[in-house]
């Protein structure tokens, strides 16, 4: 235990050195692709800065004039497109004056905890970003590295640190080490015998449930000693892309004492299982003729002098009234992006789900909005799913005035055949009946 707190004190104690006052990384525009004297917006350059200096793809570099030592005057900027081992090509994204050749280019110096994983952690950036647009933003979960017997050692804690450190030195990516793991097993879970390969199916589980957490890429790792080798296999698991495997060596005899010191023991879990839901939203929407028009205004009159103001002496007309103001929750996970008519994959943890629909009637003109009724309509129900594949929620939203209702289906997609279920017991809460269900 005095190991780690001494670690963690020491990475903080470095992790700011690095932030506070740090040199930045300098080079030079060698030349642009275009071969102009002067270099504009849009132009793409060659500068005298690459991998082996720290940089990745989607970089953004600053520039100043060639005899601006100091860097005191910044006179535009660059995104780097492409990375070679020690030039990179970098577009031109934001200029004050015209940018030439032999101008100073400059960023904030890319550094690594332990000194020996400086190349590595570039290559793994690389390898990461390469797929990627320059301007796009990466969401990379961190989950454990681990020995071959699932142990989290010393040298596992600082490996992963380092990792996270490398990460957070690049602006856009984003990388968190907690969100996801009670969903995700040890390493022997997706990686084979050997460590070079993985298990395709559990990967792909994994690829799946990736989309629930708005995680673009997730990072779990293995070591092995063999002889004076310290093999490290890192899996990189893009959830849109090939997974990938980097192989890391270093020297055994530096770490040893780090992979003899335990942090957590492997002590078997249960991982949270996820189940797919298909979701699907209708609206039914409520056209009145003119007398119903003219009795639904003198009833909401009645009731709020807002309306009646609106629509007095004809002020204002609707022809049509439409559930608005939607709101679908899971438990208390708010469904923000679901689209009227539109199918909507989720994937939620397994089990017992309190569902509340709720909506507010809308007067419309034709298609604009002319008034909110003050009115809410909602429903609640308990389901508890057990099947993952291919089943359906439909949730019927009527905006018929004075029987507006909601009505939740749940059958399976391939069939469209309604699960049987079957009422278990009713749920009062502030006196709105909630029904419970189960296939």
């Amino acid at each position: 235990m005095k190991k780690i707190i001494l670690f963690t004190a020491i990475l903080f104690a470095f992790t700011s050195i690095q932030f506070v006052g740090a040199e930045p990384i300098k080079g030079s525009i060698v030349t642009n692709l275009d071969k102009k004297l002067k270099i504009v917006y849009g132009d793409k350059a060659i500068i005298s800065l690459g991998r082996i200096h720290g940089m990745i793809k989607g970089d953004i570099v600053k520039i100043t004039k060639d005899s601006d030592i100091s860097l005191t005057e910044q006179i535009g900027k660059c995104a780097v497109q492409k990375t070679f081992e020690s030039t990179s090509i970098c577009e031109i994204i934001s200029m004050k004056q015209e940018i030439e050749n032999k101008n100073i280019v400059y960023m904030e110096r890319f550094r690594t905890i332990d000194p020996n994983l400086f190349n590595q952690m570039i290559a793994l950036l690389n390898s990461i970003v390469e797929p990627y647009k320059p301007y796009d933003n990466i969401n990379i979960y961190v989950h454990d590295i681990y020995d071959e017997k699932n142990n989290t050692t010393l040298f596992s804690e600082r490996l992963k640190e380092d990792i996270l450190y490398s990460f957070q030195q690049k602006s856009r990516i984003a990388a968190t080490r907690d969100a996801y793991k009670s969903y995700i097993g040890y390493q022997d879970h997706y990686f084979n015998a050997d460590a070079y390969t993985f298990n395709e199916r559990n990967v792909n589980k994994l690829k799946n449930s990736m989309k629930t957490f708005n995680i673009d890429v997730l990072l779990t790792g293995v070591y092995k000693i063999k002889g004076d080798t310290l093999n490290i296999a890192l899996l990189i698991v893009d959830r849109n892309r090939p997974v990938k495997i980097m192989d890391l060596k270093l020297s055994a005899k530096d770490y040893s004492e780090a992979v003899a010191s335990m942090v957590v023991p492997y002590k078997p879990f249960q991982e949270k299982e996820l189940v797919s839901y298909g979701m699907m939203l209708k609206h039914k929407d409520y056209f009145p003729s003119r007398e119903e028009q003219r009795e639904i205004i003198r009833q909401e009159s009645e009731k709020e002098l807002n309306f009646k103001y609106k629509f007095l002496n004809d002020k204002s007309r609707f022809n049509r009234i439409s559930p608005g103001a939607v709101n679908i929750k899971f438990n208390r996970e708010q469904i923000t992006d679901i689209q009227k008519g539109f199918s909507y994959e989720k994937e939620f943890e397994k089990g017992r789900k309190r569902l509340l629909v709720s909506f507010v009637p809308i007067l419309f003109e034709n298609e604009d909005e002319i008034f909110e009724v003050k009115k809410e309509i909602s429903k609640e129900i308990i389901i508890d799913l057990k099947d993952e594949n291919n089943v359906t929620i439909e949730m019927m939203l009527d905006a018929t005035y004075g029987k507006e209702s909601i009505d939740i289906k749940v059958f399976r997609k391939t069939s469209r055949e309604p699960i049987i279920m079957k009422s278990v017991q009713s749920v009062t809460d502030r006196g709105s009946a909630i029904d419970l269900y189960k296939d």
